[in-house]
């Protein structure tokens, strides 16, 4: 995992309800630090970190900030396992929800 993210990075919204999705929990058993990782994955996520995407993407997730649309974020695992952070449009309130999954399950 290149980039932890730093503990004084503010989160840029609020990533809602967190749902890990049955590969993503199959890949983390696997890593002696899984749940740790998932921490940082998420908070880097929140900051604005968005991993391994291309500047497209990137792109496009700084504009879903603003307009409350998805976002996705790219990361991979000590063993070289990609997973992807959704956290789904904001509903008429505000709320998303995130899920970590392989890309495979999307």
């Amino acid at each position: 995992m290149s980039n932890p993210i730093s503990l004084t990075n503010q989160p840029k919204f609020d990533a809602g309800t967190v749902y890990l999705s049955a590969g993503a929990q199959t890949a983390l058993e696997g890593i002696t630090s899984g749940a740790e990782i998932i921490i940082q994955l998420l908070a880097r996520h929140a900051a604005g970190d968005w991993g391994e995407l291309d500047e497209s993407d990137r792109a496009m997730n700084d504009r879903a900030l603003g307009d409350g649309n998805m976002i996705l974020s790219q990361y991979r695992l000590p063993d070289q396992t990609m997973l992807w952070i959704i956290s789904d449009p904001a509903d008429n309130a505000g709320r998303r929800v995130t899920t970590i999954l392989l890309p495979e399950e999307r």
